[in-house]
């Protein structure tokens, strides 16, 4: 498992890909738009630290306190 950093930048270097798939398959700026969005938010904000306190985790805020093992 890539540690936050790698998983982030895994993320932001695919986010261009999965856009350009969702367009090529749908034709609809909506739909491309909410796919990557969701995309977006679940890399960044799921990532594969939210166990210890780590960049994934202090992103949460206040609901960080749903990540508390």
């Amino acid at each position: 498992m890539p540690s936050g950093q790698t998983h982030d930048r895994i993320t932001l270097w695919s986010l261009p890909f999965i856009a350009g798939l969702t367009w090529s398959q749908t034709r609809s700026s909506h739909l491309t738009f909410l796919v990557t969005g969701s995309f977006l938010f679940s890399g960044l904000m799921f990532g594969p630290d939210l166990d210890i306190d780590s960049q994934q985790f202090q992103r949460w805020g206040m609901l960080r306190c749903f990540w508390v093992p």
